[in-house]
């Protein structure tokens, strides 16, 4: 019992020291946590308690970017709670912005761009307008399978990366959809050869 009150006085010294230092360079702290959802329900339980530990210093803000259902799931998982309406991100982020969902259009946009200015870098201008084209072609097939613009990124670069040895060998809209199996799934991919 004495050495947990020495540590709580120890702990609560620290944070008076840092909150001094705060008020002293009169700044706001932003704290910024992205892609929380790319984390195991272990590692996401351990950023929400470090948040919980570190969230009552002065002008300290903390914000989350994350899917918030992913989230929720992966914390019900690993705390065996089984009432699934429970949402634990409400407890540690008290303001919440949603993104709106991009429509197919504004997709297929960003799709065409992405390889747009690619291709025009890479391919002699005689065969990038037939590139283009049949691009345009393929992104409508395309974009069923990429719903947000990190699938289209994570596409896009193993398409990039992938064309350029091999440009001089393969029919751009056949490569491209053959790089959407790899995409996709790696196992079908490795069976057609």
């Amino acid at each position: 019992k004495v050495m947990e009150m020495t540590m709580d006085m120890s702990r609560s010294s620290e944070k008076d020291g840092i909150n001094t230092t705060i008020q002293l360079i009169n700044r706001n702290i932003y704290v910024i946590i992205e892609d929380l959802d790319r984390l195991s329900g272990a590692e996401i339980l351990e950023v929400l308690k470090l948040i919980d530990a570190n969230g009552n210093f002065q002008r300290t803000y903390f914000l989350g970017a994350y899917d918030k259902t992913y989230v929720n799931v992966m914390l019900r998982n690993i705390l065996n709670y089984g009432d699934t309406q429970s949402d634990f991100t409400d407890k540690y982020f008290q303001y919440e912005y949603p993104l709106s969902k991009l429509r197919n259009d504004q997709l297929i946009q960003i799709l065409e761009k992405n390889v747009y200015d690619w291709v025009l870098s890479i391919v002699p201008e005689v065969d990038s307008k037939h590139v283009i084209h049949e691009w345009r072609m393929i992104c409508l097939h395309l974009i069923n399978n990429l719903p947000t613009i990190r699938h289209i990124k994570r596409y896009t670069n193993l398409l990039r990366s992938s064309y350029v040895r091999l440009k001089d060998k393969v029919v751009f809209s056949d490569f491209a959809l053959i790089t959407l199996v790899r995409f996709l799934d790696i196992d079908a991919y490795w069976s057609i050869y």
